[in-house]
């Protein structure tokens, strides 16, 4: 074979449609370094199969498409098609390719992954490539492809390798490969066939296994179906014996129907006197009833009129009393009218005396105002002669001014002295005070230090502080990791285990064949039309307490794994859709299931009694209908003694269920021991799973809040990390700032002796100007000794003026005195004035009160004559009255005698009522009479009702059979109940002997035994093909 043309489109520096062709004579390919020789070899190499990125000088298989330049985008797709002449028959004849003239092979790949091989255009594998290429003596690993150092190679290789090279080029490859590729196939058979043996090991155990089961479960059927004979026999005379029952107490209801009948015509007739005599009473009472009325009108007219002669007479007597009244007011108020105008007379005296006194005192008040004016006078030339004694004293005070100025001069120059002293003194002041500041400044700077250091030490403390949490911090870091790891554990070891029960849950693990087949058909889109409409197993619907899942599972078993359906056409299709694909039995129950007639369970108050199951269960809102019909008529209790004490009461028809587990039914039957229904477990699983969501919920929760703290505590441990390294640097600053205070203090200590030195001097220099000041002061006494002699005589003056002054005053107490008088007799004028006002006041009261005496007076007057008319009117009411009474009493007298009539009449009717009343009640209790014989009847009739229901349910919930097609079914036969009954209780006990039945045994026997046939031909080819 002969290259003819290699075409390359996007692999590697190739990013255009390259066609190479390789005409005849063509040896070499030449280029500049990097110009792509090397990829048209890579390109061959690569189409023929290699699979190696190394071998083609990449990393990765990608790299062999075109990746672009600054001017290109990359491609997506490498694509390098070889086109070969076969003009020399290279290939076989026998080839599927060695008729064709030409070989194309193509290869593509694309940066997703994917890869496609051709030949010729059509589709292919990798494998007929190397195949087509090995019967040509080329491909990708022989060496029609020398690379640069492979003569070298080749030439010091080994001869085993040489002889490998040299097998190549003489096409002995090929055939090694293929019988390479035999043996391995060979190889694969041997494993397939110790596979398949060891399958069939395992089938045929399992075949042994089941057609044990299968000999079991045909014996099972047989006694099984025998015991359902025997049960249907016994039913069908039970339920003729029933039905005989039932008709016997059905004709003695409809007698006593009848007898109850003829009573109520009876009483029907009687109540009918009844009425009509209770209507004639009625009518009589209510004309006693008018007539009554008429006598209590008449009786109350007589009373009114009566009452209005009392009234009269009382109202005569109170004005009697009142006019009586009013004459003796009249009189009290004529003495008081003449005693208030002697009253007036007496104060008209008292006035006009006040008034003259007044008129004496004011004469009295002008003479002595006179007097005060006279005092006034000399008072005011005393105080003249006073001024003219000042003005000679002022006279001597100007001489002693001459004086006083040397005196003045004396005292400038020790004024200056003095300047000198505190300008000294300010100094030194200032200096103290500068010796003061210096020594509180010393004294903060030493308190400062001490502060610093305090500070230091503190630091030094918090530091410590810190180190101690940052410890606390990391071993609480370490509890928080271990709480933790432990969580994180026991989320895991929760978690495995509810995604174990999720998956036994959903791979429906210890449940029937048929439950697993309708419950995985469900699941497919396919299957749900066949099934119809499936809402799920009776244990999804229910959950209960746990301390009830034992006694809930046991009453229930297998129906547990009852599946709930819409409606009896879905039960059908479910059945159908088992038995097309043996997919083995079931049980199916319509969401609203017929409704039993059943007395609803009331507690007696005996403490061992828990009460209905369904009080416990807590079930879905569409399905109480399901819950109803499995648990309608069954009773929780504690224990077994009450369960039989429940029982043994007459009547109780319920089933009971302990605790436990333990079951009595209403016929008696009781089971107990271990549960190990195929349903046991369910809601306990379920509870767990449940329970188990809970708690990997709560370890969630619990993990996020120790991740949490660990955050937390990482943060806390990462900020006292961070506050203890800038405690450090705090305290090396302290440390170093204490020697620069300490440098600072040093040098205030020294200002403090010198400004000390400089107080010192300045005390010698006021000790100088102190001796200076001792000879001025000397001057100025000798001044003062001519000063005082110049106000010796301003003395004597200063005592004329205080004579003066002292006659001055005497006359000023004279006038204050004069004063006082004039001022108390003012006072006395204006207490007189009160007084005279205080007269006119009373003299306006009593004028007052004389006009109300008068009004008063005149209202009395009217009083007396106004009850003077009302009493003679009064009496001419009572005239009129007192007739009115009298004719009252001759009407009344005869309404009572036709009242006496007509009540006797009455009174005779109502006998005649009470004795047909007495009648009726004797017809009503032979009514109750036979009431109560027809209430028992009917409770008979129920009670036969239900146990034909009990026994009709009892054969649908053991056979699916219904009662009356049993009963056609059999028509005539003859059978001895007792012998039956006790071949019965034989054959339940040899089933019960027989332990577990698995029913579908024989079912699936036939399809392992089918399989395992067909094991056993794959076997046989297998071992003719080797």
């Amino acid at each position: 074979m002969q290259l003819k043309t290699l075409e390359m489109i996007g692999f590697k520096s190739f990013g255009d449609k390259t066609v190479i062709t390789f005409q005849p004579g063509v040896t070499a390919v030449v280029g500049p370094n990097g110009c792509g020789k090397s990829n048209i070899s890579d390109a061959i190499r690569w189409v023929l199969g290699e699979q190696s990125a190394k071998h083609l000088r990449g990393d990765k298989m990608e790299d062999v498409i075109f990746n672009g330049s600054e001017n290109r985008k990359p491609l997506g797709m490498a694509e390098v098609t070889l086109r070969l002449s076969n003009t020399g028959h290279a290939l076989a004849a026998s080839s599927e390719f060695g008729h064709y003239e030409e070989i194309e092979i193509t290869r593509r790949l694309y940066r997703s992954g994917e890869s496609e091989y051709l030949i010729n255009r059509i589709p292919c594998r990798l494998k007929d490539i190397r195949d087509l290429m090995m019967d040509a003596g080329v491909g990708a690993r022989i060496h029609a492809i020398i690379e640069q150092e492979k003569v070298d190679n080749i030439l010091s290789s080994k001869p085993q390798d040489r002889r490998f090279l040299f097998e190549e080029v003489a096409g002995v490859m090929k055939y090694k490969a293929r019988r390479q590729e035999a043996m391995s196939k060979l190889e694969s058979t041997q494993q397939n066939q110790l596979r398949v043996n060891d399958i069939i090991i395992e089938v045929k155990r399992q075949v042994n296994s089941l057609d044990r089961q299968a000999k079991k479960a045909e014996r099972y059927q047989k006694l099984r179906a025998e015991m359902k004979d025997l049960d249907f026999r016994l039913a069908s005379v039970e339920y003729a014996n029933l039905g005989a029952e039932w008709t016997a107490s059905s004709e003695e209801f409809q007698k006593l129907e009848d007898e109850l009948t003829g009573f109520h015509a009876d009483l029907g007739r009687i109540e009918s006197t009844i009425e009509e005599t209770r209507t004639d009473t009625l009518s009589a009472e209510h004309e006693l009833s008018s007539l009554r009325n008429r006598i209590h009108e008449t009786e109350t007219a007589l009373s009114r009129a009566e009452h209005r002669v009392e009234m009269s007479r009382s109202q005569i007597a109170a004005l009697g009393e009142q006019q009586s009244r009013d004459l003796a007011d009249r009189e009290y108020l004529t003495q008081e009218t003449v005693r208030v105008a002697e009253q007036k007379t007496r104060h008209e005296e008292e006035t006009r005396t006040l008034e003259a006194a007044i008129n004496e005192k004011n004469g009295l008040l002008g003479d002595r105002n006179s007097h005060l004016e006279s005092i006034s006078r000399d008072l005011r030339e005393k105080e003249q002669s006073l001024d003219e004694a000042r003005t000679g004293i002022m006279n001597a005070l100007a001489a002693s001014a001459g004086e006083k100025s040397k005196i003045a001069n004396l005292q400038s120059r020790i004024a200056q002295v003095d300047e000198l002293d505190g300008k000294g003194l300010s100094e030194k002041q200032e200096l103290e005070k500068k010796l003061l500041e210096l020594a509180v400044l010393l004294e903060d700077r030493e308190r400062d230090l001490a502060e610093l250091v305090s500070r230091r030490n503190a630091a030094q403390e918090e530091r410590r502080n810190v180190a101690a949490r940052l410890e606390q911090s990391l071993i609480r870091k370490k509890t928080l990791e271990a709480t933790l790891t432990e969580t994180r554990n026991r989320l895991a070891g929760q978690s495995s285990r509810l995604r174990s029960l999720l998956e036994l849950e959903q791979s429906l693990e210890g449940y029937q064949k048929g439950v697993r087949t309708v419950m995985s058909a469900r699941k497919e889109a396919s299957e749900r039309d066949s099934l119809g409409t499936i809402h799920g197993l009776v244990a999804d619907m229910i959950e209960t307490e746990p301390r009830y899942e034992t006694a809930i599972e046991a009453v229930l078993g297998d129906r547990l794994q009852s599946v709930v359906v819409d409606s009896q056409t879905d039960s059908l299709k479910a059945i159908d859709y088992l038995k097309t694909r043996s997919g083995g039995r079931s049980t199916f129950i319509p969401r609203t299931p017929r409704e039993m007639r059943s007395e609803p369970f009331v507690k007696n108050g005996h403490a061992g009694v828990i009460g209905s199951a369904l009080s416990v269960v807590h079930c879905k809102d569409d399905y109480t209908s399901v819950a109803q019909y499995l648990l309608g008529d069954v009773v929780l209790v504690d224990t077994m003694d009450t369960a039989l004490y429940l029982w043994n009461k007459n009547g109780f028809d319920k089933t009971v269920v302990t605790l436990s587990g333990e079951i009595v039914d209403p016929c008696g039957v009781v089971t107990g021991g271990a549960v190990e229904a195929s349903g046991s477990g369910m809601l306990t699983k379920r509870r767990e799973i449940k329970a188990l969501e809970h708690e990997v919920t709560e370890l969630n929760g619990t993990l996020a809040g120790l991740e949490a703290d660990l955050s937390l505590v990482d943060a806390a441990i990462e900020s006292d990390t961070r506050i203890e390294a800038d405690l450090s640097q705090q305290v090396h600053r302290s440390e170093i700032e204490l020697v620069n205070r300490e440098k600072d203090n040093a040098a205030l200590r020294e200002e403090i002796g010198r400004s000390s030195e400089r107080v010192r001097t300045l005390e010698g220099e006021a000790s100088s100007r102190a001796s200076l000041r001792n000879e001025l002061n000397t001057g100025i006494e000798q001044a003062m000794e001519v000063l005082r002699g110049l106000e010796a005589g301003h003395s004597n003056a200063q005592a004329n003026i205080e004579s003066l002054q002292a006659e001055l005053s005497a006359r000023k107490e004279e006038l204050e005195t004069a004063r006082t008088a004039i001022t108390e007799l003012r006072m006395e004028i204006t207490a007189l004035q009160e007084k005279q006002a205080a007269a006119v006041r009373n003299m306006a009261e009593l004028v007052k009160t004389e006009s109300e005496l008068r009004e008063r007076m005149a209202k009395r007057e009217t009083e007396i004559t106004d009850i003077a008319v009302k009493l003679e009117e009064l009496q001419e009411g009572i005239t009129t009255a007192e007739s009115e009474i009298r004719a009252h009493i001759g009407v009344l007298e005869a309404e009572r005698q036709v009242f006496v009539s007509k009540q006797e009449a009455h009174t005779a009717k109502m006998e005649v009522l009470q004795a047909a009343e007495e009648q009726a009640r004797q017809v009503r209790h032979d009514m109750e009479a036979a009431q109560k014989k027809l209430s028992a009847i009917e409770v008979k009739r129920t009670e036969l009702r239900m146990k034909i229901e009990h026994l009709k349910d009892n054969l649908w919930t053991t056979y699916h059979a219904e009662l009356e097609t049993v009963v056609q079914e059999l028509r005539q036969f003859e059978i001895n109940i007792e012998e039956s009954k006790v071949k019965l209780d034989d054959l339940r006990q040899k089933i019960d002997q027989m332990g577990p039945i698995n029913v579908d045994a024989l079912q699936e026997y036939n399809e392992l035994k089918e399989r395992y046939d067909l094991l056993s031909a794959q076997q046989n080819d297998i071992n003719e093909s080797i």
